[in-house]
């Protein structure tokens, strides 16, 4: 099974989001954490994945390749 570092992915109760700087990289943290969730006989639903992304909002920030920022809609509220 891959290693995983604290840094290879988020995770909050049933979401995972998993980030990278490159393909390569982040098909390897894919297969760990498929890999992961197999050992401990979890699924995961494919409607409800989305992949290849370069900015999501995720718990009122957004994740991108500049890093974890707030959600400026949220601000604003």
């Amino acid at each position: 099974m891959g290693e995983m570092y604290l840094c290879d992915c988020l995770i909050f109760l049933d979401d995972i989001v998993i980030f990278s700087a490159n393909v390569d990289d982040h098909t390897r943290r894919l297969d760990a954490v498929f890999e992961r969730l197999a050992s401990y006989n979890l699924t995961i639903k494919p409607s409800k994945c989305e992949f290849d992304k370069e900015k999501i909002t995720y718990l009122g920030h957004v994740v991108s390749h500049k890093g974890i920022q707030a959600d400026q809609q949220r601000l604003r509220q």
